[in-house]
């Protein structure tokens, strides 16, 4: 083998090595990056509903996530941002980088604390793969079922509360598309629907704090 021929073997097992890497860094979604539009219905009765329209932004497969919820008659809301770090051990231990709530459209922010990192780290690196669903499946409040929808072109898995079979979620790639939650015995119901679906790269000023104000 002469020396060119090494160097090229070299070069090709280091980036082999980057790509498996790559390919077990942990994952929130199973989307790298893009967003998903939803309109949130809530009311006590059916005459006077309030709504809200939310938009999901994630990037590096849900590592990073800017979820803003604007209420539709004030034009006011919130921006949620969690940026989530992961090392190069073999445990790929999640840290946080930066969590805050944003007020929409003042832009005044506080940070917040983020306890479920301390949960996703008692998953193996297999389940850090998938951490949204491993998350809602490790709580033993949810039950998977059979059942799938069309939601926004996207077909999902629905999933129940235990306690209450009325209040579902339907689950697409780690994201919820799809939420209905009812009370037994109250009028009160809040419906959560996915209108548009777009993966693809975001730009990072959604993730900054307070970052780009209107979604």
């Amino acid at each position: 083998m002469n020396k060119y021929q090494v160097m090229l073997s070299v070069m090709l097992s280091f980036a082999i090595v980057l790509l498996a890497e790559a390919s077990d860094q942990p994952k929130m979604y199973q989307e790298k990056s893009g967003y998903v539009r939803s309109v949130i219905t809530q009311s006590f009765s059916k005459d006077n509903p309030s709504t809200l329209t939310e938009t999901l932004f994630w990037d590096n497969w849900g590592m990073k996530i800017a979820k803003y919820q604007i209420v539709d008659k004030t034009g006011r809301g919130t921006k949620t941002v969690i940026r989530l770090t992961a090392d190069n051990t073999q445990e790929n231990l999640i840290a946080v980088d930066e969590v805050a709530l944003v007020q929409l459209p003042s832009g005044e922010f506080k940070s917040l604390d983020y306890r479920a990192v301390d949960i996703m780290n008692t998953f193996s690196r297999e389940e850090k793969q998938d951490m949204a669903t491993t998350f809602i499946r490790s709580s033993g409040q949810w039950v998977e079922t059979d059942q799938k929808k069309v939601v926004a072109g996207q077909t999902c898995t629905v999933w129940h509360l235990k306690a209450n079979d009325a209040h579902t979620n339907c689950i697409w790639r780690g994201i919820i598309l799809e939420t209905i939650m009812g009370a037994p015995g109250s009028s009160f119901l809040s419906e959560k629907k996915t209108s548009e679906i777009k993966v693809q790269a975001i730009d990072s000023a959604y993730f900054e704090i307070p970052g780009r104000i209107e979604p």
